[in-house]
């Protein structure tokens, strides 16, 4: 309809995160209360079938019926705008999972200007984002010196203490989630983690100084996908 398009490329629910999993479920619940209330009244149809003809205007709607629904709003406390965009994410979601459509790119826009203006200022949502610390270099040193000193578990291969080592390193340089690196239960045989064949591994070794000076550094380069 005017808000969705069809033909959605979508990950299965049971590859999902649990906690996307829950959070997919209960606006599941929201949208089909929200229906009831304010939607079904005048269509006379059923969550599903509104969900498919969901447009920016029940979109609108339906983030404000849950801002002033919330046990945070209802405590007197004010909302996040993280909170309020990660709910309207959640919907697309289930559009996508329950419709096989997705939500227009043109209705994203006026929702997210909708949530970043109007409700902003309608709820005096808190514009602040949580900081979401990383791995200091501190961290990684404790992480390395326990790995490498103080491990006295044995591994199945001896090589795959050296893999830890290097997962932990590659986790903590490029500020990754767990599964973007390696295979974990929410993502369990997509195919969506690193692999040998699309990384190398660079070695610097340390020049020797000679009476004429002092050598170029050299390099080598090891390409496990090689092997």
């Amino acid at each position: 309809m005017a808000g969705l398009a069809d033909d959605a490329d979508h990950v299965p629910e049971a590859a999902l995160a649990l906690g996307t999993q829950k959070a997919i479920e209960a606006t599941r619940k929201w949208w089909a209360q929200f229906n009831k209330v304010a939607l079904s009244q005048r269509r006379k149809e059923s969550a599903y079938d509104a969900l498919t003809r969901a447009d920016s205007t029940d979109i609108k709607l339906f983030l404000q019926y849950r801002i002033q629904s919330s046990p945070t709003r209802q405590q007197g406390r004010n909302l996040r705008h993280s909170t309020v965009e990660a709910w309207c994410k959640n919907l697309q979601t289930v559009c996508v999972l329950d419709t096989k459509r997705q939500i227009l790119k043109e209705t994203n826009r006026i929702i997210g200007n909708f949530i970043k203006h109007t409700l902003t200022v309608k709820f005096g949502l808190i514009m602040e984002r949580k900081d979401k610390p990383t791995c200091a270099v501190a961290d990684l040193f404790n992480l390395l010196h326990f790995h490498w000193c103080q491990d006295t578990e044995s591994m199945f291969h001896g090589r795959y203490r050296i893999q830890v080592a290097i997962l932990m390193q590659l986790t903590a340089y490029t500020s990754s989630r767990p599964g973007a690196i390696i295979e974990v239960a929410c993502y369990k045989g997509l195919q969506q983690v690193l692999k040998y064949k699309v990384f190398s591994i660079l070695s610097l070794f340390v020049s020797v100084p000679t009476v004429e000076g002092s050598e170029p550094v050299a390099l080598t380069k090891w390409h496990p996908a090689g092997r």
